[in-house]
């Protein structure tokens, strides 16, 4: 909830491209980044097997963010949060109340 409101009026502050430009950094890179240090992690443990890090078995992991770290399985919604706000940050001031009730 707290993403939602201080970032509808994100076109206020800055343009869409530096908006997914902030997301990208604050939120996408790092959960790549500690997805794959996990992944050296666990195959250093044993936890997982060599043969079972594969490309596909990586992006699959990434995309389903709950396969790599299980914690993780929040970034979904949040993703899928970010890439619905600049729809929802068109809408006029004087309509959104009306518009948020639906």
């Amino acid at each position: 909830m707290l993403t939602g409101i201080t970032l509808l009026d994100y076109r206020e502050r800055c343009s869409t491209k530096k908006y997914f430009k902030k997301r990208i950094e604050k939120t996408v890179l790092p959960y790549i980044i500690w997805s794959l240090i996990w992944i050296a992690f666990r195959l250093a443990m044993g936890s997982v097997s060599s043969e079972t890090v594969t490309a596909k078995w990586i992006i699959n992991g990434l995309l389903s963010t709950g396969g790599i770290i299980g914690i993780y399985c929040f970034f979904a919604p949040l993703f899928c949060v970010y890439l619905c706000i600049p729809l929802f940050a068109v809408i006029d001031r004087a309509k959104k109340l009306e518009i948020a009730k639906y």
